[in-house]
């Protein structure tokens, strides 16, 4: 093992520790709930499911200007084990987290590939629906 390798390796270890979020990811489509008839959202693929990390790029709100109105803009990322693939417009749902209640049931879809390589987790771009 080079010593590249060995520090990637106590790095992703590390990194794993940091992964505060239990999250889901896969495609999920409209289904109707046996018990009750209702309408409800399932699972229907499943690419990943185990620890992650949602992150806000910035803790500050930037400015896009939109015609006649400006918006503010945050953009979240979701942090997965190294060696983690999904898939561009698949879907992530927070289902558990250790460090903030607030993310649990959040919903957000992959918007790009991730950035990987000698890295210590893999990060994908979201945006979020709810």
């Amino acid at each position: 093992m080079s010593l590249l390798e060995g520090t990637l390796n106590l790095g992703r270890a590390m990194s794993a520790q940091r992964l505060t979020e239990t999250v889901v990811v896969g495609v999920f489509d409209m289904g109707t709930d046996p018990a009750t008839g209702d309408p409800i959202e399932v699972l229907t693929s499943q690419s990943y499911s185990g620890p992650g990390q949602i992150v806000y790029g910035t803790l500050t709100v930037s400015d896009h200007d939109a015609p006649a109105q400006p918006a503010g803009v945050q953009s979240p990322y979701l942090k997965l084990p190294s060696g983690t693939v999904v898939a561009r417009g698949q879907e992530v749902r927070v289902t558990a987290s250790r460090a903030d209640s607030a993310l649990v049931g959040l919903k957000f879809t992959i918007d790009g590939r991730g950035q990987s390589g000698q890295t210590t987790t893999v990060r994908y771009p979201l945006i979020e629906a709810s």
